[in-house]
């Protein structure tokens, strides 16, 4: 299903033997039976046995780690999810926002949600949301302002912070090792690091400011100590940053003009931590296609393994990929797109049992084939 060549002369080096990895399709499960869903995102639960993904029907459904199978779902939004992530403390509870303002919170063993009560100044433009390592607190993009909750609180709402955007904040992310920082990203072009045990002076929150010359989609931290940042922009770039010196270390401009960037993933990969790409095609004909590279000092390596679209005699994506999710030491991968389908690969060739299931799962619904599903702009 997916695979690339080696260098003839250079049998050893890194890049080679990456080159060499090979991912197999081993499971499919559906974001629905309606023809039109598809799945914005993917996270995988802190308890590391339940995936969850958010779709285009305003449900969050949960899906099992080891088999794809469907575990049950959340339907408290009555708007399209921008962002959801769960609890690093109550690993059954999932926070999420919607296009209107709404804010939900999910004990997945529970079959409702709740909404919090939180009035926002801006509802429209509520893009992003984001645990605390330490639990309990959050934070979310409200506009141009950055907004600090304590669930503990009857009134949740413990900071505003309200100079540091000129335009919508796009995303907020707490460092995943230094509860005290928190990096926001919008629209301006801008990633601000914010450390938030300083007094109650906005001035002397800010740490360093990372300009990206264009609007931001996400961010993702990087390095031994996570001690980078990679900014992916709307333009198809992408764009690194030290948090220890505040420098912008290099950036990368968008490969062709059907390409477009899905995430990275910082990650084993054959005994070696590496900042991974992962990028797709809106060429007709291959979309669905997922192409893997590293980034190395400013400069992406060649393909290390393309996973095949269903139009290039695959069972994999047949529309663009929405999200990719990296699993046991990047041993597995699990994608998500505007097909509705979830795609499990891994390293390892499938036992002819996992086969002939993932051939029964791709399989057309009672009915005949399904319509072509309703194109969305992704990015």
């Amino acid at each position: 299903d997916a695979g690339a060549s080696s260098c003839v002369n250079c049998l050893n080096c890194v890049h080679c033997v990456l080159r060499a990895m090979q991912y197999h399709l081993h499971h499919i499960g559906r974001a629905a039976v309606e023809s039109d869903c598809y799945i914005f995102d993917l996270r995988c639960s802190y308890a590391n046995d339940t995936i969850a993904a958010s779709n285009s029907n305003n449900t969050i459904k949960l899906y099992s780690k080891q088999t794809l199978q469907f575990q049950g779902e959340g339907k408290h939004h009555q708007a399209p999810i921008r962002d959801f992530c769960w609890s690093p403390t109550t690993h059954s509870a999932v926070l999420s926002c919607d296009a209107k303002g709404a804010v939900g919170l999910w004990d997945t063993r529970q079959k409702g949600g709740n909404r919090l009560g939180i009035k926002l100044q801006e509802p429209g433009l509520l893009y992003s949301l984001d645990f605390r390592p330490c639990g309990n607190f959050f934070a979310l993009g409200d506009g141009f302002d950055t907004v600090l909750y304590d669930l503990r609180q009857d009134q949740m709402e413990v900071r505003r912070i309200s100079e540091f955007h000129t335009d919508d904040i796009t995303q907020v992310r707490f460092h995943p090792r230094n509860p005290n920082v928190l990096c926001t990203a919008s629209e301006d072009g801008l990633v601000n690091t914010l450390d938030i045990s300083k007094a109650d002076d906005d001035d002397d929150l800010l740490m360093w400011v990372f300009n990206c010359d264009n609007p931001i989609n996400r961010i993702s931290f990087f390095g031994e100590e996570l001690e980078y940042v990679a900014a992916l922009t709307t333009l198809e770039g992408v764009v690194l940053s030290s948090l220890a010196s505040g420098d912008v270390l290099g950036s990368m401009d968008r490969q062709s003009e059907d390409a477009y960037v899905i995430s990275c993933h910082y990650g084993p990969l054959n005994g070696k931590n590496e900042l991974v790409l992962f990028s797709g095609s809106k060429e007709e004909g291959i979309e669905g296609c997922i192409t893997m590279q590293t980034v190395h000092d400013g400069a992406l390596s060649a393909p290390l393994t393309t996973l095949l679209s269903g139009h290039q005699g695959s069972r994999g994506h047949t529309d663009l990929v929405r999200s990719v999710l990296c699993l046991d030491d990047m041993q597995t991968l699990v994608s998500g797109g505007e097909d509705g389908n979830l795609c499990m690969w891994k390293t390892g060739e499938p036992l002819q049992a996992a086969k002939d299931l993932a051939c029964r799962e791709h399989a057309e619904p009672p009915g005949g084939p399904k319509a072509a599903p309703r194109k969305f702009k992704p990015y």
